[in-house]
């Protein structure tokens, strides 16, 4: 019970420090630079791949994942409950399982041809889906009383007003959760990246955990490297994680 949970924390714990001291004295000890460039450790290119993918696929997803529980959660239209059963369904199912499709698809439109499309392709896959995961901030909004939206409209509010200084500020939390899993999900994109693109062209869509994965394996005698990448990597998404839950959470309305 308790105790064997204890123990997989006290295990889950001692494993990251080994693997964040052993990277740390890689660093250290070899005096790695990871900003150097070279064919190994271009590690500035990678980040800033992997940087403008995770942004511009957090904005979208969260801005997708804002619509659709707000018109399942305040609108009433046919088919809504058959919408939110096949939602329900869908997302059982892991979003590799499509992959092939979505290889054809995004070929057959032409956006595997040149590095800037096949940026825009790895964009559009993560966050095309995002809308599917809006079941808990459908939650937020389903608390929020309709009253809440009357008496705004009474007092001469419009409904983009009401929506944007009444309602959205109530369902900060769930933004905040959301734009927070987002991202650190971005940043670890993997399969998607591996699948469509492979790095391709010119490692121009080549983002740091495929990196990193073909830098321990692929690379002999650079296992180390490869851990010294993990753990800077680990630093700085839980770097931006943190700013970007005290960002958000400034902007929640205490109920």
């Amino acid at each position: 019970g308790s105790f064997l949970r204890q123990y997989q924390t006290a295990v889950n714990i001692a494993s990251g420090l080994v693997v964040i001291f052993f990277g740390l004295n890689f660093l250290g000890v070899f005096k790695i630079n990871l900003f150097k460039g070279s064919s190994i450790i271009n590690f500035n290119r990678w980040f800033t791949n992997t940087l403008v993918i995770a942004i511009f696929s957090t904005l979208i997803a969260a801005f997708f994942t804002l619509c659709v529980s707000y018109v399942m959660s305040r609108l009433r239209f046919k088919m809504r409950k058959t919408f939110l059963n096949i939602a329900l369904i869908l997302g059982m199912f892991p979003g590799f399982m499509s992959m092939i499709a979505v290889y054809y698809i995004l070929k057959g439109l032409g956006f595997l041809e040149t590095g800037v499309l096949k940026q825009v392709a790895l964009v559009l896959v993560y966050s095309g889906g995002a809308g599917l995961g809006f079941y808990m901030a459908k939650g937020f909004f389903d608390m929020i009383p309709r009253t809440i939206d009357e008496a705004a409209y009474i007092d001469g509010a419009s409904k983009w007003e009401t929506l944007k200084s009444v309602t959205i500020p109530m369902v900060m939390p769930s933004i905040t959760i959301c734009t927070f899993l987002t991202l650190t999900n971005s940043f670890k994109l993997f399969d998607q990246n591996l699948a469509l693109t492979a790095g391709a062209p010119s490692d121009k869509t080549r983002m740091l955990a495929l990196d990193i994965y073909q830098t321990f394996y692929g690379s002999v005698g650079a296992e180390g490297v490869g851990q010294a990448k993990a753990v800077v990597f680990f630093i700085i998404v839980a770097g931006i994680a943190m700013a970007q839950l005290v960002l958000t959470r400034r902007k929640e309305v205490e109920g």
